[in-house]
């Protein structure tokens, strides 16, 4: 999480490509955030939130590194991810004019209610969780 926490602050860019090894990237866009990071924790990860969206399970129960999806209101796929930071704040890359930002989920999940797709994890993190 402390990766995570560490892009806080940097510009958003759409559609930026990131190099999965590069340690300090300069900017992000949304997907992008999520797949470096996940990189960074040594997994694989999908680009583009319609694809990382089926690389995740849904939880009820939210863990800090579950990721959260909104839906594009038109055609009901997924077009935003962010993390779940903790039990009251979510990190992502929100756009142009804010960049990566730490907010509080709970007013997120308010605002963006009509779109909210809920909590997912990633399939391989919640696989592991069950092997003994």
């Amino acid at each position: 999480q402390r990766l995570l926490l560490a892009q806080v602050g940097k510009p958003y860019i759409y559609g930026r490509e990131v190099r999965m090894d590069d340690p300090n990237p300069s900017s992000f866009d949304c997907s992008e955030l999520a797949e470096w990071e996940w990189h960074q924790l040594g997994y694989d990860f999908p680009d583009g939130c319609i694809y990382q969206i089926k690389a995740c399970v849904p939880v009820e129960k939210p863990k800090p590194l579950d990721m959260f999806f909104l839906k594009h209101p038109t055609t009901g796929m997924a077009h935003h991810v962010g993390f779940i930071y903790d039990k009251n704040f979510v990190i992502h890359a929100k756009g142009t004019n804010y960049g990566v930002v730490k907010e509080d989920l709970f007013a997120y999940v308010e605002r963006n209610h009509r779109s909210f797709a809920g909590i997912w994890r990633h399939k391989k993190v919640y696989d592991e969780s069950f092997v003994s």
